[in-house]
Order: C-alpha cells, then structure tokens, then sequence
C-alpha cells in the first residue's frame, strides 16, 4: 500500500518547497492568524530539523508592520508563541485604534458643523443687533412733537420730566399735555381735585386774570401749599414777612408781599371775622 501511494504521488523537490517558504510574506490586508497558519503549512514540505524555528524567523522576516518587528527584536528570549501572541496583540489594537479614530473623526466633524451653525447664528444676532441699534439712534436724533410738552424735542429731553402738573398735581408732563383735563370728565375732574385738597395756611397766585373787567372776579391759576407749623418756624426765624392785622376786632396773621392780587383766608378764619358770611361752592 505505501509502494502504490509513494508510486503516485509525485515527488517533491524541498529545495523549491523552501524556496517558497523563504518568499512567503504578510500580503496586505492579510490577518496575522492567516499568514501564520499559511507558513505551517508550507514549512511541512521543507523538511526541516526544526520546523518551529523556521517559522518564528520567517514571522520576524516577513510580517509587514515594521513596528510589531521592531517590538520582536528588541525581544531577549523570543519563541514562537511569544511571538504570535505579541503579533496578535499588536493587529488588534490597530484596529481598536482606528475604529476610535474613525469615531473621533465623526465627532470632530459634528461639533465642527454645530460650531459653524452657532458662528452663523451670532453673525445673525450681531448684525441685528447692528441694524437696531442704527434705528435707535435714528430715533434719538429725529425730533418728534411730544405730547407731555407740547414741544418737539428729541428722545429723552422732555423738558417736562420730572415737574409737578399745575392741574392734576402728577409729575412729568405739563398742564397743557395734562390727559385728565384734555378728557373733559368733570366728574373724574372733581374727584382728582378732591383728593388733593390740603389744609391752607397761605396762598400765592400766579397768572391772575380779570373777567369781564370786573375787579371783584379773580381767577386763580395755581395754589402753592405750605404748613402753618413750618410758617411760625420760619416767622420766628425771621425768613417770612408776615404781620397781624385786626379784622372786626380780630387779630390775623397775614404774609406780606405775596405777589398775588389776592389773598384766601381759610373757612375758620373767615367765620371768625364774619360770621354772617355765606360760602358757595
């Protein structure tokens, strides 16, 4: 049986067989598992005395990363499982390597993309930013008829700001911007007027007018309020003109160079020094 194998089988020339072993390197892209089995195979035809020591030399000689063949001659003491297993290690982590650079890649890529929309959006922003304030500042610098005044003036130069309403008493605008009395609701009028009402002690008037050239008829545009305590500090401290005069008999005090054409005595005093008076309304 072994005559009639030996008979058909063709013979083998080792000297090409270890040829081909001498020549077979890592192809690219072929595993190190692959190539290390493909060498086992045809170190069997080469017949040599140590089949194990042939392929640890042929694995430095032909594996294509020159850096894991760096690694294997720096080796002391190297056999071939210990090369195998430093071969093995080293394709896996390159290629744990370049899935994570792969991954990183996409990320940087994404956040570059996010980056860009956001610069595109704060472009956006800042330019309407731009454009608003150049309309602001148009604003400002065009005049306008303000009604609070009755002027025209620029923004924020309301001469008005911050004076007391000769009419209704609120700040910031003038009589002649005053909406309550442009409303024309005497009613509310009354009332406003109403809750105003202090305690007279003296009296100033300003812009007095006859009507109808009639003397006995004054119109009074404006009151200026003050406190009777604070007058007597202030008459004691000389600062106001004041002196009493005998009206019926009775002593009242008057202020003195008032510059109005006329003065109003409060309801008490005037019941006083003439009882028989009648207040109309």
């Amino acid at each position: 049986m072994d005559a009639i194998e030996k008979h058909c089988q063709p013979k083998k020339n080792v000297v090409y067989e270890r040829f081909k072993f001498l020549s077979c390197n890592q192809k690219e892209g072929q595993s190190v598992g692959s190539y290390i089995t493909e060498l086992k195979m045809m170190v069997k035809n080469c017949e040599y005395d140590s089949e194990e020591e042939m392929v640890l030399d042929k694995i430095v000689m032909g594996i294509i990363d020159n850096n894991v063949r760096e690694r294997l001659l720096q080796t002391e003491v190297l056999f071939l499982r210990k090369a195998i297993d430093v071969c093995q290690i080293a394709e896996v982590s390159r290629h744990q390597t370049d899935q994570m650079a792969t991954k990183i890649e996409g990320m940087s890529t994404r956040v570059d993309s996010i980056n860009s929309s956001k610069l595109c959006k704060i472009s956006n922003s800042n330019s309407n930013f731009v454009r608003n304030k150049m309309k602001k500042e148009n604003v400002v610098h065009n005049p306008y008829h303000c009604k609070k005044c009755s002027t025209k003036h620029n923004a924020g130069q309301c001469p008005a700001f911050g004076k007391e309403c000769f009419y209704c008493h609120e700040l910031h605008h003038f009589e002649i911007g005053c909406l309550l009395k442009m409303s024309g609701n005497k009613q509310q009028n009354e009332i406003k007027r109403n809750n105003f009402k202090k305690k007279l002690h003296s009296v100033e008037s300003q812009n007095v007018e006859n009507s109808n050239n009639n003397l006995n008829e004054m119109f009074i545009d404006s009151l200026k309020i003050t406190n009777g305590k604070n007058n007597n500090k202030l008459i004691n401290n000389g600062k106001i003109l004041a002196e009493v005069v005998s009206i019926n008999d009775i002593d009242v005090l008057f202020k003195l160079d008032t510059g109005a054409d006329c003065n109003i005595l409060p309801s008490r005093i005037l019941l006083q020094v003439m009882p028989s008076a009648r207040i109309q309304k």
